[in-house]
């Protein structure tokens, strides 16, 4: 899953998109955001995407940002203790490496 952001320096409008094999999307994430916010609304995107998926498998985050993956990762295992959402379920991230 590739994931990216962009923001257009003054405005600070931004928007984030991921892709992979068998989807892809994007959105206008607002404005007078950073380029973090453009990547965190990316993988949270994306990982939502993936709760629609009938043929759940192991995924790859390609992802630029250490931060960004680090705090949705960090969310996800911090609801652990709760009922699991479906993407929770679908994600072994136990796998993660962040290098």
């Amino acid at each position: 899953m590739y994931t990216d952001d962009s923001s257009m320096p003054g405005t600070g409008e931004t928007g984030a998109a991921y892709c992979c094999q068998d989807f892809q999307g994007y959105s206008a994430v607002g404005a007078l955001l950073s380029n973090y916010d453009g990547e965190v609304a990316a993988i949270h995107s994306a990982a939502s995407q993936l709760e629609n998926c009938n043929n759940p498998a192991k995924v790859v985050f390609l992802v630029d940002s250490q931060a960004a993956i680090r705090i949705f990762i960090c969310s996800v295992l911090e609801y652990r203790h709760r009922p699991l959402t479906m993407v929770q379920n679908r994600l072994n991230f136990s796998d993660v490496i962040v290098t």
